[in-house]
């Protein structure tokens, strides 16, 4: 007898595949939250030295192959030691320090220890004519825009030629075209035989990284934009050190939307500095070149407390204001100078006219009419002087800004996961979808998509609890700000008096954010990563395509009367796709 065969027919249906988390939004700063178990794992998963790499980043390296370095925003760092020679005998050593594979913006203040050397303090050749460092260094900067065609050190080669022995070491064919670069030449026998008792000292520089072009208006500017930042390293080629990936896969509308969240501006705690026209350090004035000389303890160096591109007032405390400046009125920070410091020596006349004698170096700013003025150094023009003294207060500060020093030999998904970070752990960053990267910076957004019961195929998966092993009370880690001279220092710890005294002893859980230089921002962030850990609800289910319009990132509602959940709203943390089948009989 022939067997029996049963004729069974299947139905095959594509299905989406999400796991997401409840979103909450804090009515202070208005960011969504969720995802307790993928953040934790996220944001441990942050280099765990990243402490250590930071402060290596403002060491220079005498090494025979370094991996090249990308910079985005600004950033305190040194670089690899590309050439190193001796002339006339030992009177001159000169050293080459390669600081990024790409142009640059701006090569800013030079420090050699942690004693810096503002531009002021150079003449038109380079040499240091104020300060400790008084005819003992030249300093020469190149930007690594100059073109292959011109030598960006001369004065190098006319050294190196002055000796048969040395003359092939740096000559006219010796360029680095494309990259940034400083040069530095140290005198030896000027007669203070202790300068360089100790050795020669580290270098370091304050650098405006790489010029990146906006998709929203095409133009090419430096900025700070975590977006902006990571589209760029997306999308520049491999033999520049990117990772190459096609315009095609960019989805632009997601970048756009991101680099504008990015841009929104924070109201912060209002930090201030004063200009006094009768302060004693900088003789009287306090306006030259159109910046702003800020006051502070006379004593000691202090560090400004303004980065640039933060929202800045002024507000008169006697006489009048000059020219140029008006009260109630918002302006944009433009840094000058980081960070106050007395000179050493004679001569410190400054080229704004502070009078002879007089060897404080203020910190200063110039102010901008607008953010992207900021970005693009575009200052308003002061003129005259005040009559008295008046303060100028940080109001807010750009969401979301990013301040990152790539070594490319890193694996890419690190350097893309702390780039992410800049734009919150919980909620923010990128995703690949069916061939494109989409770009989300967390803040709220009102829900336009709604799933439920019927868009649901096969059961949910709930998770509501936190447990022990999982939870935390505190969150504290490391970032890296100019206000802290760009090394490695703890933000204001984030710490729920509540959630201590209900787990009986304080619960720690560290995040470093690689990528975030403001401490206000830091703070934002963690603040929302600790109470994403103990309130949020994970769910994973498969939905019909109707769910195919969300991405990571999307936030949609979603009711489920089983769960008693009405307009609930959800944040998507994982996407997939799926083929299922399903018997129709036999």
């Amino acid at each position: 007898m022939p067997p029996v065969i049963a004729a069974i027919a299947f139905k095959v249906a594509l299905i989406v595949k999400i796991s997401f988390v409840s979103a909450y939004y804090l009515t202070t700063a208005a960011l969504i939250a969720g995802g307790a178990f993928v953040a934790r794992k996220t944001t441990q998963a942050l280099t765990p030295d990243f402490g250590s790499r930071a402060r290596g980043q403002t060491v220079h390296i005498k090494q025979s192959a370094m991996p090249h370095r990308i910079l985005y925003g600004e950033r305190r760092i040194s670089g690899a030691v590309t050439f190193i020679a001796t002339s006339q005998g030992t009177k001159f050593l000169h050293m080459i320090i390669t600081l990024c594979a790409h142009e640059v913006e701006e090569i800013g203040t030079v420090l050699l220890y942690n004693d810096p050397i503002y531009s002021g303090f150079l003449d038109g050749d380079g040499v240091v004519r104020k300060g400790r460092y008084r005819n003992h260094v030249l300093i020469q900067k190149s930007l690594g825009d100059e073109g292959a065609a011109t030598q960006p050190f001369p004065d190098l080669v006319t050294e190196m030629a002055r000796d048969p022995v040395t003359a092939h070491r740096w000559t006219n064919s010796h360029k680095q075209t494309g990259h940034a670069k400083i040069y530095i030449r140290f005198r030896h026998d000027s007669g203070e035989s202790n300068m360089w008792a100790g050795g020669f000292p580290n270098i370091s520089v304050w650098v405006k990284g790489k010029p990146i072009t906006d998709n929203r208006t095409a133009a090419t500017h430096w900025s700070p934009n975590p977006a902006m930042c990571m589209e760029d390293f997306l999308r520049t080629s491999a033999i520049n050190s990117g990772l190459g990936v096609p315009a095609a896969d960019i989805d632009t509308t997601s970048l756009d939307a991101a680099a504008n969240v990015c841009d929104e501006f924070v109201e912060t705690l209002q930090t201030s500095h004063t200009v006094d026209n009768d302060h004693p350090a900088w003789g009287g004035v306090q306006i030259a070149n159109d910046m702003l000389r800020l006051s502070g303890d006379p004593d000691s160096r202090t560090f400004l407390a303004f980065q640039t591109g933060d929202r800045i007032q002024i507000q008169i405390v006697a006489g009048t204001l000059p020219t140029g400046l008006a009260e109630s009125t918002n302006y944009y920070a433009i840094v000058m100078r980081h960070m106050r410091v007395k000179t050493r020596g004679r001569d410190v006349q400054d080229v704004g006219g502070v009078p002879q004698g007089n060897d404080w170096w203020p910190c200063t700013m110039r102010l901008a009419s607008s953010y992207i003025n900021a970005l693009k150094g575009t200052f308003i023009t002061l003129t005259g002087t005040s009559t008295g003294q008046f303060q100028v207060f940080k109001t807010a500060e750009p969401r979301y800004t990013c301040s990152y020093l790539i070594d490319v030999n890193r694996e890419p998904g690190e350097i893309l996961e702390e780039m992410a970070s800049a734009m919150n752990p919980i909620g923010g960053g990128i995703s690949r979808i069916g061939g494109k990267w989409f770009f989300n910076a967390a803040a709220w957004v009102a829900p336009t998509v709604t799933l439920d019961e019927n868009h649901v195929v096969g059961p949910i998966d709930v998770q509501t609890n936190v447990s022990r092993k999982e939870r935390v009370n505190t969150v504290t880690g490391l970032y890296v700000t100019p206000i802290m001279f760009d090394q490695p220092t703890n933000y204001p710890e984030i710490t729920n008096s509540m959630y201590v005294t209900e787990d009986g002893e304080k619960i720690p859980l560290q995040v470093d954010f690689a990528a975030t230089s403001r401490p206000a921002t830091a703070q934002r962030m963690a603040k929302i990563v600790l109470e994403d850990a103990r309130q949020s609800i994970t769910v994973s289910a498969a939905f019909k395509l109707h769910a195919m319009q969300l991405v990571p990132g999307d936030v949609f509602t979603f009711d489920n009367t089983r769960f008693g959940w009405s307009g609930k709203s959800f944040r998507v943390t994982n996407w997939g796709m799926s083929i299922q089948q399903s018997s129709l009989g036999g």
